[in-house]
């Protein structure tokens, strides 16, 4: 059960490796739980955010994959490159103005 890489969309991370095989799964990113986990084969399992994948504070994190089988639950390996970087992009940076005085 080892991930050799990690690929993300806005709300996804997809998981390729080898062994990824059980009855379901679960993921687990930057302290949240995904909504949704998919095992699509024994070499790709995707995770779905529905409020959109959580940002990372370092440049890269590795997610944690737990497969739950028959014979209890097993946390996936990751090879040092299967991580994720997913840093907050502010692309908007309206003008913001207060008239509190204070008081």
């Amino acid at each position: 059960m080892t991930v050799t890489s990690v690929s993300n969309t806005s709300k996804k991370l997809s998981f390729v490796g080898t062994n990824l095989d059980g009855l379901d799964c679960q993921v687990f990113f930057e302290g949240l739980e995904a909504d949704v986990c998919s095992i699509q084969s024994s070499a790709s399992v995707e995770a779905t955010f529905l409020n959109g994948v959580p940002t990372t504070t370092v440049t890269s994190v590795s997610p944690e994959l737990i497969l739950n089988t028959a014979s209890g639950d097993h946390y996936a390996s990751f090879d040092a490159s299967a991580t994720v970087s997913n840093p907050l992009d502010i692309t908007n940076t309206p003008s913001i103005v207060s008239s509190f005085a204070g008081g």
